[in-house]
C-alpha cells in the first residue's frame, strides 16, 4: 500500500511538472566552490513574473537588491527587436545586458553591440536567441531558463547559455560545481 501511495505521488508530481503555469517566485543559486568569477558570481538570483502575453513570463535578474528584466530583454513587441543595441546605449535594456555581462564574462573584452532577434516560450522554458559582436566577430548565444520539479516536488530554474562558437563559449561563467555540466539550477525560496 505505501508504494502504492508513493507511487501516486511521483504520478501527481510528474503531471504537475506537465502542466504547471505559475513558476512565479523567487529563484537562488549559491555557489558551493571558490571559482566566483572575482565575487561576481558568488550566487544568482531570479524572480519570474507570469505574464499573459506571448512571452509568458518575465525573468528578472537581481543584482545589489535591483531587479533588472532579463528574459525577454527586448520585447517582441518593440520597435528595437532584432535591432543592434550598442554595449554603452543609455536604455534599460542597455543597462540590463551591461549588468548581465560583468557578471558571467570572464574575459577582458566587452562587446561592442548585440541584438535579440528569437524568443521561444513553451509551458516550461523560456528561450532566448541572440547575436553579440565583439572586434567584428559575431556569435549565437543562446539563454536557456528551464523550469522542473525536483525530486521533492520543489519548484526549480536551471539556467544555462550555449554559443555557436566555442572559443566564445568559453568566455562565459559556468556553473563549476561538479556535476553541474556548467547549469546553474535555481531553488524557489
Amino acid at each position: 500500500m505505501k508504494k502504492i501511495v508513493m507511487l501516486s505521488v511521483l504520478c501527481l508530481s510528474l503531471v504537475f511538472s506537465l502542466y504547471a503555469s505559475d513558476w512565479s517566485g523567487r529563484y537562488i543559486w549559491v555557489n558551493s566552490t571558490d571559482k566566483d568569477n572575482g565575487g561576481k558570481m558568488a550566487s544568482l538570483e531570479f524572480v519570474v513574473k507570469e505574464t499573459k502575453e506571448e512571452w509568458r513570463r518575465e525573468i528578472y535578474l537581481v543584482d545589489k537588491e535591483k531587479e533588472y528584466r532579463l528574459s525577454p530583454l527586448i520585447l517582441p513587441t518593440d520597435d528595437s527587436f532584432s535591432l543592434w543595441h550598442k554595449y554603452k546605449e543609455d536604455s534599460e535594456a542597455g543597462e540590463t545586458f551591461r549588468v548581465n555581462n560583468k557578471k558571467i564574462n570572464t574575459s577582458p573584452f566587452v562587446p561592442g553591440k548585440w541584438m535579440i532577434y528569437q524568443i521561444e516560450t513553451t509551458e516550461n522554458e523560456s528561450i532566448t536567441t541572440m547575436k553579440v559582436s565583439a572586434f567584428n566577430f559575431k556569435v549565437d548565444v543562446k539563454i536557456t531558463f528551464s523550469f522542473s520539479l525536483d525530486e521533492n516536488g520543489k519548484e526549480q530554474l536551471t539556467f544555462w547559455m550555449d554559443t555557436d562558437l566555442s572559443l566564445a563559449d568559453g568566455m562565459f561563467f559556468k556553473n563549476p560545481e561538479p556535476e553541474s555540466n556548467g547549469r546553474f539550477v535555481l531553488v524557489k525560496q
